[in-house]
């Protein structure tokens, strides 16, 4: 088996793997495999719903597991940007109560 989410950023100077024994994302380099740092910021909605962007290498996305916010991070400078919540732009929470109350 293997990820179908691209591990490199678009210039392959870093790439972000997740270590199953520890529960966390690990940011590498992406040329030697160096440990860069842990990613125990993130609390992706599932551990390969992290996607790197096409164009910009210090820019990576995921939908967080709490607030369902569609979130930026810059890893360079680990900053966070809420582009949406995803929760907000669809009937998610209503239809789930709906369906709850109909069965």
């Amino acid at each position: 088996m293997y990820s179908t989410i691209q591990a490199w950023n678009a210039d392959e100077s870093l790439m972000i793997l997740y270590d199953q024994s520890n529960g966390v994302h690990q940011l590498l380099n992406g040329m030697d495999y160096a440990f860069v740092r842990n990613l125990d910021d993130l609390l992706p909605d599932d551990v390969e719903q992290i996607f790197w962007d096409f164009n910009d290498p210090d820019v990576f996305f995921y939908v967080d597991r709490i607030t369902a916010d569609l979130i930026k991070y810059s890893v360079g400078n680990k900053t966070k940007d809420i582009l949406a919540n995803l929760k907000e732009l669809t009937d998610w929470g209503e239809t789930l109560a709906q369906e709850t109350m109909c069965k």
